[in-house]
C-alpha cells in the first residue's frame, strides 16, 4: 500500500527530442538475441563494452543466476553441455526450465544453443504481507467443540519464502513435530523473513492438531520444484500466501495456474492468496494524442508516479500481444522529475535510472521489467515509449504494476490478482478485516482476465502473531493461512472427502453459504458456524 506516500500532482507532456543513438537504437537492442535485456547489458559488460548511464549493471566479476526457457519440444542436453563448457552449472531443471549459474561472459553463447528461446533472470514472488484475532471471527474453536474436529490425521503444507524463527517457536506457537522439506532445512538458520512463519502459526491456531510442513522456495523455478515435490509427498492441503504479478494474463492459462490446476486434478486443495495488489495496478489503453510516441496515463501525465521502497523495488509493464508473437515494441522507462525537462531517449540521459527495453519484433514476449534499487522510500516515475522500428496498435492495452504502488488517482483494483489466484484449480483468498469484516482496500480483486470470478473467498487478516511480534499481520497471506486452516478441521472430521467436495464445503461455510458471489470477496468470508 502507498499510505506512506505522497503523490505530486503532475501535469506532464513530454516533447521528445530523438535518440543519441545512430540507427535508432537508444537502448542497444541490437545485439539482444535471445538474452533478455537486462542480461544482453550484463553481456556486453562482461565483453568489455561500455554502457553509461545504467544503473545495476553489474560488472563481470560476479557469476550470473539465470533462467533458460527452452523451445517448445527441445532437448536440454545440449544446452546443459553448453553451460557446463563455460564454466557454469545447472541449479535445478524442471519442465522448460533451467536454473544457471554461469560467468556473465558465457551468456551470450550459452542463449545462441539451438533449443534456447530465452535467458533471463529469475522471476520472484512479491509476498502477501501478512496477521490471529481470526480464530475467534471464524469460529474455528466452536466448530472443534461442537464436532470433535481437532486438524489431527491432516498434513498442511505451508509453502511459503522465509522462515526466520521458527525454530524458536516448536512446541509453543508451532506444534513440536512440524516438519520441513530439504529446502528448508538446508536455510533454516539464515531466512531473514518471518512470513511463513507467521503463516504456519495462523493455520496451527486454527487446527492445532494438524501437522505442520513448512516448504519453501526463492524463485518461479524452485517454486515449481516445490509444488511437484509436495503433490509427489500425498500432501493434501497447501497454504500458499505469496504470488507473481503481471508476468502473464491471468487467464488461468500461464504456467503458474497449470501448475496449480495439476495440483487440483491430483487430489490437492491449493489455498492460495489472491494478492495484495488493489492498489498496485496502472490499467488502460493506448493514448498520443501529442504524436510524441510516449503513453499518456489517464490522459493527465506522460510520468507515472511509482513508489519505490527502501531496499529496491519492481515495475512490470505487460500489454494485449500474444505472447511469443509480440510485434509491437514498447520500452519502460523509471525516471526522475528531471525527465521532464530533458526526456531524450538514451542511455546517457542521466534521468533515465532504469531502462527495460527487451526486443518485442514478431517473436517477442509481451513485456517488461524493470528493478530499481533505492536507499530510501520515495516516489520515481513510469514513462512508456514505443519503439518506430515496429508497428503501432492504436488500440494496445497496457498494464503496469509496481511493487511500491501506483499514484492511487491512477490505480484500478479490478483484475489485480496475482497468479496462480486466477487458477481454476486455486481456492483464491481475499482479506476482510477481523474487527470490520470489512473487505482491505488492497485485497486484489477479480474478474480474471477470461471474465470468471475470483476470489473464491475471504479469510480475515489484521491479526497477531509471535512471528510478528505481536504486531498485526495484514494482507491476504494472514487471509489464507486461516481458511487453510478450517480445510483441515473439515477435512479431520471427514477425511474420505475430495480436495473438490471440500472446497463446496468451505464454500458453504461462509457469509452466504456458496449461494452467491462477487470479485471481492467470492462467496465471502469463512465462518465455520455455518458449516454444515
Amino acid at each position: 500500500m502507498l499510505t506512506r506516500k505522497v503523490f505530486p500532482a503532475l501535469l506532464v507532456f513530454l516533447s521528445w527530442t530523438g535518440t543519441a543513438h545512430a540507427g535508432g537504437d537508444p537502448f542497444l537492442k541490437e545485439r539482444q538475441g535471445r538474452l533478455s535485456h537486462e542480461l544482453n547489458m550484463r553481456a556486453m559488460v562482461a565483453g568489455g563494452a561500455r554502457v553509461p548511464g545504467l544503473r545495476g549493471v553489474r560488472g563481470p566479476d560476479r557469476p550470473v543466476t539465470a533462467v533458460i526457457e527452452l523451445e517448445r519440444g527441445a532437448d536440454s542436453r545440449a544446452v546443459r553441455a553448453r553451460v557446463s563448457a563455460a564454466g557454469g552449472r545447472v541449479l535445478v531443471e524442471i519442465d522448460h526450465l533451467l536454473k544457471v549459474q554461469l560467468p556473465a561472459a558465457a551468456l551470450r553463447s550459452v542463449s545462441e544453443t539451438p533449443g534456447v528461446a530465452l535467458v533471463r533472470s529469475p522471476f520472484k514472488p512479491a509476498r502477501k504481507e501478512v496477521v490471529s484475532e481470526g480464530v475467534g471471527t471464524t469460529h474455528a474453536r466452536e466448530y472443534g467443540a461442537r464436532t470433535g474436529a481437532t486438524g489431527a490425521g491432516v498434513t498442511v503444507a505451508v509453502l511459503d519464502g522465509g522462515f526466520a524463527g521458527a525454530r524458536d517457536l516448536l512446541d509453543a506457537e508451532l506444534p513440536g513435530d512440524t516438519t520441513a522439506t530439504d529446502f528448508v532445512l538446508e536455510r533454516i538458520d539464515d531466512f531473514g523473513d518471518v512470513h511463513g512463519t507467521a503463516c504456519a502459526e495462523i493455520v496451527h491456531d486454527m487446527a492445532p492438531a494438524a501437522k505442520i510442513l513448512l516448504a519453501g522456495f526463492e524463485d518461479d523455478v524452485t517454486w515449481a520444484q516445490a509444488v511437484d515435490e509436495l503433490v509427489g509427498g500425498g500432501v493434501r492441503i497447501v497454504s500458499h500466501s505469496i504470488g507473481f504479478d503481471n508476468l502473464f494474463p491471468p487467464d488461468g492459462n500461464n504456467y503458474y495456474t497449470q501448475k496449480v490446476d495439476q495440483a487440483a486434478a491430483a487430489g490437492v486443495l491449493f489455498v492460495t492468496a489472491a494478492g495484495n495488489e488493489g492498489q498496485k495496478y496502472f490499467q488502460g489503453p493506448w493514448r498520443d494524442t501529442n504524436g510524441n510516441r510516449f503513453l499518456e496515463f489517464g490522459g493527465r501525465t506522460e510520468l507515472l508516479p511509482v513508489g519505490v521502497s527502501a531496499g529496491g523495488s519492481q515495475v512490470v509493464l505487460r500489454w494485449d500481444d500474444g505472447f511469443g508473437t509480440s510485434n509491437h515494441d514498447y520500452d519502460l522507462l523509471i525516471v526522475t522529475a528531471d525527465f521532464a525537462a530533458n526526456p531524450t531517449l538514451s542511455v546517457d540521459n542521466p534521468a533515465i535510472l532504469v531502462a527495460a527495453a527487451d526486443l518485442q519484433n514478431g517473436g517477442g514476449t509481451p513485456r517488461e521489467i524493470a528493478s530499481i534499487e533505492s536507499e530510501e522510500d520515495q516516489v520515481l516515475y513510469a514513462v512508456i515509449v514505443h519503439d518506430p522500428a515496429t508497428p503501432l496498435n492504436s488500440a494496445q492495452r497496457f498494464w503496469l504494476w509496481s511493487s511500491g504502488g501506483v499514484d492511487p488517482g491512477l490505480a484500478v483494483s479490478s483484475g489485480t490478482l496475482s497468479m496462480p489466484g486466477d487458477a481454476r484449480g486455486a481456492l483464491t483468498v481475499g482479506a476482510v478485516h477481523f474487527g470490520s469484516g470489512a473487505v482491505e482496500p488492497f485485497s486484489s480483486r477479480g474478474p480474471t482476465q477470461d471474465g470468471r470470478v475470483k476470489p473464491d473467498i475471504a479469510g480475515p487478516d489484521g491479526v497477531a502473531t509471535a512471528a510478528y511480534e505481536g504486531g498485526p499481520f495484514f494482507g491476504t497471506s494472514a487471509a489464507t493461512p486461516h481458511v487453510a486452516g478450517a480445510a483441515a478441521l473439515l477435512l479431520s472430521r471427514n477425511p474420505g472427502m475430495s480436495a473438490s467436495a471440500l472446497r463446496t464445503a468451505l464454500e458453504q461455510a461462509t457469509t452466504s453459504q456458496g449461494r452467491t458471489r462477487n470479485n471481492d470477496v467470492g462467496v465471502g468470508a469463512i465462518d465455520l458456524n455455518l458449516a454444515r
